[in-house]
Parts: structure tokens; sequence; C-alpha cells
């Protein structure tokens, strides 16, 4: 969390590698930097499959279903039918499967959000990245965003990194919280300990 200039969406960046830290170091899971080198995989896996960014429709002349699918057919080597199932199940766990047809320029705001997500889960990433994922929501929809943001983090154990300056929102989905103030960590804790640093 943190105002807006305060190093919020540069972290992200440094965590996929798009970016490279100018000091210290990223670990994820006690292994030095988040961009390794690409390693021998089994077939239909990517080197890079461990993470995930949630991220906008990538075209609006894709339908619902060739947005979600792109990742596996630009990365894997599955098949069609593995791609439909695959696309099915992770529409299915956002509530999106009926809508797998329709083009983006038919779903509102918070119907693409959920799209995004499914794409984000096709790889089975065990890190997904959000920045700022209930922005420009009103209020209900950005609650019903972070309430399945939180029930497909847990059903499908993986961990998510999200960036918010929106308080509300980051009570109801962390399990930890770090405040930044021009680019330093300035408060670090679980949400109710969190309440208490204010």
């Amino acid at each position: 969390m943190g105002q807006s200039g305060s190093g919020k969406s540069t972290i992200l960046r440094l965590i996929l590698g798009i970016l490279q830290p100018t000091a210290g170091e990223i670990f994820f899971e006690a292994v030095r930097d988040l961009a390794p080198e690409p390693r021998e995989t089994s077939a239909g896996a990517h080197p890079h499959r461990e993470w995930s960014i949630s991220i906008p429709l990538c075209s609006v002349r894709r339908n619902v279903r060739d947005n979600v699918a792109l990742p596996l057919r630009e990365l894997t080597r599955r098949s069609t039918d593995e791609i439909d199932q695959i696309v099915d199940e992770k529409l299915a766990l956002v509530g999106m499967l009926e809508a797998k047809w329709q083009m983006p320029s038919e779903l509102s705001g918070g119907m693409r959000k959920r799209v995004s997500l499914a794409r984000a889960l096709v790889m089975d990433p065990e890190l997904i990245l959000f920045d700022e994922p209930t922005a420009g929501l009103d209020p209900v929809i950005s609650s019903v965003i972070d309430e399945l943001i939180v029930s497909l983090t847990e059903h499908s154990k993986v961990t998510s990194i999200i960036v918010t300056h929106e308080l509300d929102s980051a009570f109801r989905i962390a399990t930890r919280m770090a405040m930044l103030y021009h680019g330093k960590v300035i408060a670090d804790a679980p949400p109710e300990q969190f309440k208490k640093l204010g």
C-alpha cells in the first residue's frame, strides 16, 4: 500500500524482472532472483510458470475464450482439447464460463477483471501479482473482486501480491500488509496489528 508514486508498481516490476534493482536482492522460496535462466521442463510446462500477473484482456479482437487461452497456446505444447478444458475450468472458477464467446467490449469492468484473473490462473502459477485490481470499480463490485481473489488464492494454493491504495480492499484481502513511503517500507505487519500502528 502507499500513495501514488511511492514505489508500489515498481516493486511488482522488480519481482517480475522487468526492472533490475539498483540495490538489494529479491528472493522467492529462499531462491534469489525471480527471473531465473530457462531450465529443462516437462512437456507442456513453461520455465516461468511459477509466476503470473493479472493484466487486462490482451486483444479487443479476441473473444473471452481466446484471450484466456493465449498463454497456453503461446507457452505450452498442450493439445486444443486440453486447452479448452483448462480454459473452461478457470472461467468457471471466476464465474465467467457462460461469457466465453463474448468480446471484451461486451463485458462490464467487473467482468473484465474476472476474465483477467482467469487468464492469470491458466498457467497454474505459484505467485500472482495484482496492480490495483479494483481500480475504477464501484464499492460493491470492488468487494466482490476482493472476495473472489481471497477465494481463488485459497482454492488454488497460490500466493498473491497485491498493490493497492484502497485501505478497505487491503484489509479485506491481506494476511500481511506493508506500507510504502518514498520507496521505503515504513510498516509491515498482519492486518490486525497493522490497524494498531495508525
